[in-house]
């Protein structure tokens, strides 16, 4: 199931992923994928990639895969593991899944990826249904 005219345009027309630079590569039904060009305010003092910026990623994407669903939900907990630093790259990328979708909790995998598709995190996205 690919996505609405109007859930891409929610989706792209979020203001605060927009802020970021994040993009929207692909979204189907219980997956989707997003990228961010990375800038040098992306980047913390010691030439990594701010770990604010990889979490953030994360929960966008997460966020793009719940709402592939169809059903309205919000981030209730979330867990992330730093694999290796985000150095050396001109992009960083979120690749999400839905493992277990429920009745009132959605359970969501992402993996952090440069642009060689080098795992540099992990996370994993409990979601509430509300609507």
């Amino acid at each position: 199931m690919n996505l609405t005219q109007l859930e891409y345009e929610t989706i792209t027309t979020n203001r605060f992923a927009n802020l970021l630079g994040l993009k929207l590569v692909s979204a189907s039904k219980e997956q989707a994928v997003a990228e961010l060009i990375l800038k040098p305010e992306h980047f913390n003092p010691i030439g990594s990639v701010h770990g604010g910026c990889i979490f953030t990623l994360a929960d966008n994407v997460a966020g793009i895969a719940a709402f592939s669903t169809g059903k309205k939900m919000t981030t209730v907990d979330s867990n992330i593991h730093y694999l290796r630093p985000a150095i050396n790259c001109e992009k960083i990328m979120g690749w999400a899944r839905i493992l277990k979708q429920g009745k009132r909790i959605s359970v969501i995998d992402v993996d952090i990826t440069d642009e060689n598709k080098t795992v540099l995190a992990t996370a994993t996205f409990t979601f509430s249904v509300f609507g």
